[in-house]
């Protein structure tokens, strides 16, 4: 399972171990671990941390590019 919003995400905020590291300084304990377990084995996200991954990346990379199943992408907010 690929998800490519995700890898942009991580390539953007350094690779794997960069980006554990800045969703654990934002109150999300996460391990290098963690996120190769979620670009390799299931693809996604948790949704708690495709709204930091968001931020994270400026909005370069957003929630619901990486969750497309939880977040509405039209959700007639504008």
């Amino acid at each position: 399972m690929s998800n490519l919003a995700f890898e942009r995400a991580v390539a953007l905020l350094g690779g794997q171990r960069s980006t554990a590291r800045a969703l654990t300084l934002r109150g999300v304990p996460v391990a290098q671990g963690h996120v190769w377990y979620w670009l390799k084995k299931t693809g996604k996200v948790p949704a708690e941390v495709a709204n930091h991954l968001h931020c994270l990346t400026n909005g370069e990379v957003t929630r619901e590019q990486l969750r497309p199943d939880v977040f509405d992408v039209d959700c007639g907010c504008e």
